[in-house]
């Protein structure tokens, strides 16, 4: 890991917290990084736009443009996702993750929290495992088959639930449903009290690039409003999909 590009990062993150800005002597002993590498980093950042002083006479440091622009293209990338997902949130009453595979985890990227719903669920910027997420196993599912070989070469199963899935004869076996079925299902195997649905994301190149889920109670887990739920997500996973070019109609 390049110690620079990582000490700049968490500069970056830190800066995002605040409105009236940071000093260098703020940043250096929040981050206990030394007030010359503060200083060097915020000089690189500044000329580049990606910090700006909060004005002239100031020495604290806040976000620059250019950081506000990278955001802002990252939005209107997934503007009219945004919508969709939004609106699955209203209509199925529950909350809404968008997340994408980094290495051998989810990432959530996007939440639409419907407010009603009594439990902790997944942050922006959280991560978990993808054999024991609902978006992790709809990725998984979506992959070639060598990556998926591969995948269980180096995967390390620990439960987190009594109902995690632990072994990789029970994984192949879930891939198997997964795509049988159109969408994957997590009963409280990340974290217990915690049922959700998911499906897969594709792109142009009618490659798997994320996963949308809708997050419940277990308590409220009937039959009936699940058929509708999944026909729901699948709907708007498709048309997600089909806002990023994907060319077939179905997930998979």
């Amino acid at each position: 890991m390049n110690k620079t590009l990582a000490k700049s990062i968490n500069i970056l993150n830190y800066l995002s917290d605040t409105i009236e800005g940071k000093t260098i002597s703020e940043i250096s002993t929040e981050l206990d990084i030394p007030k010359s590498s503060v200083a060097d980093i915020l000089s690189t950042l500044e000329k580049f736009d990606y910090i700006s002083k909060k004005n002239l006479n100031n020495k604290k440091y806040t976000i620059g443009f250019n950081l506000l622009r990278l955001a802002n293209k990252f939005y209107s990338t997934y503007g009219n996702a945004s919508i969709l997902l939004n609106d699955l949130k209203n209509r199925c009453h529950a909350t809404i993750l968008y997340s994408i595979r980094e290495k051998d985890c989810v990432c959530y990227i996007l939440k639409f929290e419907y407010n009603t719903l009594k439990i902790n669920t997944p942050e922006i910027g959280e991560r978990n495992e993808l054999y024991y997420s609902g978006t992790g196993k709809a990725i998984l599912a979506a992959e070639s088959e060598i990556f998926i070989r591969q995948y269980m070469e180096r995967v390390k199963f620990s439960p987190r639930t009594k109902n995690t899935i632990i072994t990789k004869e029970a994984l192949y076996k879930e891939i198997e449903n997964i795509r049988k079925n159109g969408y994957s299902v997590d009963n409280e195997e990340g974290c217990e009290g915690i049922y959700c649905i998911a499906c897969p994301i594709y792109d142009y190149r009618n490659e798997v690039i994320g996963a949308i889920n809708i997050i419940k109670n277990i308590e409220e887990k009937e039959e009936g409003k699940d058929k509708k739920n999944i026909k729901q997500l699948t709907e708007t996973a498709l048309k997600i999909s089909k806002l990023f070019g994907y060319s077939k109609d179905y997930l998979y």
